[in-house]
Parts: structure tokens; sequence; C-alpha cells
């Protein structure tokens, strides 16, 4: 919650404190009884502003300000920011600065102000949280209280009870944001807690899930130990295999052999047979 006080220099207005929300304040003179200066809004009773003279607003934390072609110009520690008739750019105003819009108009002989420009010191109120928002009403509201309570009994309290009334609004439409925030900020803990059991719980189940992967892994290994072991006895194997083979074949060809030499001694021993029955016959 940010408030633009304006402060009168003179005493061309009544003392104005307005809630610079997300709307832009439009600044300019009263063109009708529907439409009063207030205390709350920038409609001020003063023949030298335009009807449409300037606007306000709150971008992010600073107070800007742009003339939107007024015919007496508006201007920020005396120096006017746009030509007369002519749009501005955005000024950011401070505390402190001295904020004008319009400028005297004297009669003929110069010697008196027909009209008065509106001149005003501008400070600015602000809350960052809806406490500090709910203190500076209550801040508020006492200091319009105390403003009553100083105002002699002959002079009307009109525009302060006004500006009381709207402080009093204000501070009852915060309550309620407020409220809104406690439980939902209650609200926010209960889930919060709701998050927190899920959390342990996928811990948990994170812990459970990484005792599983090392027991995976033990077996992965163990299996992997075991198939290296196979492989090296399938290896042998295999050696072994191809020696029979080598040696199976030599055998075999060593028997060949044999069994051709053994042919042709039983044709040597049939002939030695042949040649003794002969020999013996003829005997």
């Amino acid at each position: 919650m940010t408030f633009l006080l304006l402060e009168p220099l003179e005493e061309s207005f009544s003392e104005k404190r307005i809630n610079l929300t997300n709307e832009v304040l439009k600044i300019g003179r009263k063109i009708s009884a529907k439409n009063p200066p207030e205390p709350y809004n920038g409609i001020f009773e003063s023949k030298v502003l335009s009807r449409a003279h300037a606007e306000i607003w709150n971008d992010k934390g600073k107070i800007l300000i742009k003339d939107v072609g007024s015919s007496n110009g508006t201007f920020i520690n005396g120096k006017r920011i746009s030509e007369e008739g002519q749009q501005s750019a955005a000024f950011e105003l401070h505390t402190g600065d001295i904020l004008e819009f319009g400028i005297d108009i004297k009669n003929e002989e110069g010697d008196d102000i027909l009209y008065r420009k509106v001149s005003a010191k501008k400070q600015i109120e602000k809350a960052e949280n809806t406490q500090e928002e709910l203190e500076l009403l209550k801040n508020i509201i006492s200091d319009l209280t105390s403003k009553i309570e100083s105002i002699p009994p002959t002079v009307s309290k009109k525009k302060i009870l006004m500006e009381l009334d709207e402080a009093h609004n204000q501070e009852r439409l915060w309550i309620d944001k407020y409220t809104n925030l406690l439980q939902s900020s209650k609200q926010n803990e209960k889930d919060l807690e709701l998050l927190k059991i899920d959390n342990q719980n996928l811990t948990d189940d994170n812990e459970y899930t990484k005792c599983q992967l090392e027991l995976s892994e033990d077996r992965i290994k163990e299996l992997e130990d075991k198939q290296s072991f196979f492989e090296k006895e399938n290896q042998t194997v295999k050696d072994e295999y191809a020696k029979m083979k080598t040696d199976y074949k030599t055998l075999s060809e060593k028997l060949e052999k044999e069994e051709k030499q053994n042919e042709s001694f039983r044709k040597k021993i049939n002939e030695l047979e042949e040649n003794y029955n002969k020999i013996k016959y003829e005997v």
C-alpha cells in the first residue's frame, strides 16, 4: 500500500492523502457537483487547472507523473515538465518534491492574484506488507481523529470526516484482506506439512531403492564373475577339444600307415608260405 500525501503550501486546497493503487490517479479541476474535490481524489477547486491536467501512478514502487497537455503546466521543484498543450514524458516523484499545477493568474494591474495555482509538498507513506498496511491505516485514522478533535466547533469538519470515513473503509478492506491472508497462511502450513510427509516418504522410498540397487549391483558382479569363470573354463575345454582332435588325426594317420604295413607283411607271409609249400612238394 502506498499513500500519496499532498500538503498544501498555500491555502488553495485542503490536505489530500490518496491511496495509489494500480489505477491511474487523474489530476484536474472540478467540472461538476458530481465530481467534487475530496481528500482522497485528484480533483481541485481551481480555475488554473485543466479538466484533464496530469496523471500520477504507482509503477512497482516508483511514483510517476506526467502532464497530459494542460494549458498552464505542471511543475516539479519549479521546473515545468512540458510545453503548453503538449503531453510530457513520465517523471519520477520523490519525497519532499514541490509539486505545482498551473500558475497564479493576476489582475490587469498585476498587484493581486485572481486565481491561485495548486502548490503542494509531496510525501510518500508506504507499507510493505499487510500488517504494515493495517498499522499505517491506524496511524492515519488516529491522525485524522486528532485533527477533528482540534477543530473548533464553529469550523466545518465535513472534509476531515469524509477523509476519516474513507480511512475506516480502507481499514475494513485491509482487515478482511489480512484475515484472508491468515487463513491462506494456515492452509499453506497444512499443505506444507503434507508436502513434508510426502517428501519424507519419497526419501524413504529413495533409500529403499538405493539398497535394492546396491543389492542388484552385487548380484550383477557375482554373475559377471561366474560368467568370467565359465568363459575361462569353456576356453580350456575348447583347447582340450582342439588338442584331442589333433591327436585323433595323428593317431588315425598312424593307424592307417600301420594297417598298410600289416597288409604288406601279410602279402609277404603269403608269398613265403606258397614258396615253402612249393619246395615241400618238390622234395
